[in-house]
């Protein structure tokens, strides 16, 4: 891996601005799908508390994964082919083959978070799930809100490893760089071998992730195609 500034990660930021405004109707057609996903996943979470745990574990999966069309597009952008909306963003067949042992691997952190989260709940509170009244419950007592703020570290340790196992994992796979594991082994050396600059991209992804929610998913159809196309321009430095 390169050893890049902290700087760095608003360079990223600029390109992938200038990625969206290339093509604007592709990169914004990614962010509908994904503030879409993001409004079922809230509404889903309302609707159903007990499974909110598992709806935002979900969207924290399928975010990494659908950027991987915007991936392809910015790989093109720098090979100096044309892009408009006639361009494939669809992975390759072999790239799909990598992409599921990607998510097979993730898929297995996930459900093994999620069993811990609830045995750690069913030890703690004797609560398997959690339904609007516990949730509450929870808010209004000292247990609960101990509870809470384990789960809050909880959630946070288990984004910052999606985060270290995909940052650039994902984009060495689509350049056809690495196969699943290796990618997967390389985006954790660049993570711990480069914490300040990765801890800085990380903060930059969750504050404007918050400020597309904050806006009711509007935010979200321009900052999830600039983030993902950042994060292809990112690998190109840390990696290549």
């Amino acid at each position: 891996t390169n050893t890049v500034p902290v700087s760095a990660t608003l360079k990223w930021l600029r390109q992938g601005a200038n990625d969206l405004f290339t093509a604007p109707l592709i990169g914004m057609g990614f962010g509908v799908l994904f503030a879409f996903l993001t409004f079922a996943a809230t509404y889903a979470s309302q609707a159903i508390p007990e499974f909110s745990l598992t709806f935002f574990t979900a969207l924290l999966l399928v975010g990494p994964f659908l950027a991987t069309g915007l991936y392809k597009i910015a790989k093109r952008s720098d090979a100096g082919e044309s892009i408009n909306i006639y361009s494939d963003p669809v992975p390759t067949k072999l790239e799909i083959s990598q992409l599921a042992v990607y998510i097979a691997i993730m898929l297995l952190v996930a459900v093994a978070w999620i069993r811990m989260t609830a045995i750690a709940g069913a030890l703690y509170l004797n609560q398997v799930t959690f339904g609007e009244e516990v949730l509450v419950s929870l808010i209004h007592s000292t247990d609960g809100q101990i509870f809470l703020g384990m789960l809050t570290v909880s959630v946070t340790l288990f984004a910052s490893l999606l985060f270290a196992l995909s940052t650039v994992a994902l984009p060495m796979i689509i350049d056809g760089k690495a196969e699943a594991v290796p990618a997967m082994i390389t985006s954790l050396k660049t993570v711990f071998t480069q914490p300040a600059t990765m801890l800085a991209w990380a903060l930059l992804i969750a504050v404007l992730t918050l400020i597309g929610l904050i806006t009711l998913f509007i935010g979200l159809i321009f900052i999830f195609p600039i983030l993902g196309y950042a994060t292809w321009h990112s690998y190109q430095d840390l990696v290549k």
